[in-house]
Formats: structure tokens, C-alpha cells, sequence
């Protein structure tokens, strides 16, 4: 029997960079030496808030 894990990462082409970022971590698929800057979510009521990054 041959077992396998799989992780599943939500991902967003980025037109500036021409790369494929992580959305959770801002580390592009195709290059690990290029991360962008992530900040935390949450949606309150409909609304999106945006955290500080740290």
C-alpha cells in the first residue's frame, strides 16, 4: 500500500512579479528567494479588516 500526503495552498498570480505567491506565506511557488508582504484578515459583518503586519 503506498500512502500519500497532500497539502493544499491557496495561491495568487501576481501580474507585477510574475510569480505565483502563497497567500498565507508571500513566498512565490517559483522562487523561494522572492516573498511579498502578507498582513492578517478577518471579515466582520461583511466587512474586511486588515491587520498590522508582526
Amino acid at each position: 500500500m503506498t500512502r500519500c500526503s497532500r497539502s493544499v495552498v491557496a495561491v495568487e498570480p501576481s501580474p507585477v512579479i510574475e510569480r505565483h505567491v502563497a497567500l498565507e506565506t508571500g513566498v512565490a511557488l517559483e522562487d523561494s528567494d522572492v516573498v511579498v508582504a502578507t498582513y492578517p484578515v478577518r471579515v466582520v459583518d461583511g466587512t474586511v479588516e486588515v491587520g498590522r503586519r508582526g
